[in-house]
């Protein structure tokens, strides 16, 4: 549980840098959190590209706990393609349930999404709605979706 708890102070110290008042009310939360929890929220705190790779370092510099299921960056618009970059290569291979509505995402993106999404072993959802996808990219999301019925695609 130490692990946990110095994640989560990790997580606080790293959005009150970021230092919006979304962000600093977001940190005083995750510092009341239970030492055990499986879902991390990171929905509609005005973050962009620069802040989701801190806070994705910082989660994999903890390697993870293995019961960290659900994420959700959901609500950031300017999170953009290089804020999915730094999710895709930090994120741990946990996830069962991944956010990512009306983060400004294109289809560079939603193709490393695609990519990073087959990695993960245990997904159950992903949703993905609001981005700015072409229909090729849709199609590729409809087609993994189609491959795979186990794992509800919201796009």
């Amino acid at each position: 549980m130490q692990h946990q708890t110095s994640l989560l102070l990790e997580l606080s110290k790293v959005l009150k840098e970021i230092g919006n008042k979304k962000c600093l009310d977001k940190a005083k939360s995750l510092e009341n959190l239970p030492t055990h929890f499986s879902s991390l929220n990171f929905r509609s705190l005005d973050l962009n590209a620069e802040n989701v790779l801190s806070i994705s370092v910082c989660i994999s510099k903890f390697q993870t706990p293995k019961q960290l299921k659900s994420i959700s960056f959901s609500y950031n618009q300017n999170m953009g393609d290089v804020g999915v970059k730094a999710l895709v290569e930090n994120l741990p291979k946990s996830l069962t349930e991944i956010g990512l509505v009306g983060c400004g995402i294109k289809d560079e993106g939603g193709q490393l999404v695609l990519g990073w999404i087959k990695t993960l072993p245990n997904l159950n959802v992903i949703c993905i709605e609001n981005n700015h996808f072409t229909e090729t990219i849709k199609q590729s999301l409809k087609n993994y979706s189609n491959q795979h019925p186990e794992v509800l695609v919201v796009y």
